[in-house]
């Protein structure tokens, strides 16, 4: 398993050097956008499982009254 992390790793590493030579000065802004929508999406996601967690405590409380 190791092994293929390394390489894995390698790989992701590379692309990312490649990246940044094909988009030279405009790399931080690439680079900026793809953090903020992922965080984006994450805090999406979350808040998603929170309302089903609320929703199902909800409706939990709703029939032991």
């Amino acid at each position: 398993m190791g092994f293929w992390t390394f390489l894995l790793y390698l790989a992701i590493a590379l692309g990312l050097l490649f990246m940044s030579m094909l988009l030279g000065s405009r790399a931080p802004w690439y680079f900026a956008w793809i953090l903020g929508t992922a965080l984006a999406l994450v805090i999406a996601i979350a808040s998603g499982v929170l309302f089903e967690a609320q929703e199902e405590r909800e409706q939990q409380e709703k029939g032991t009254r």
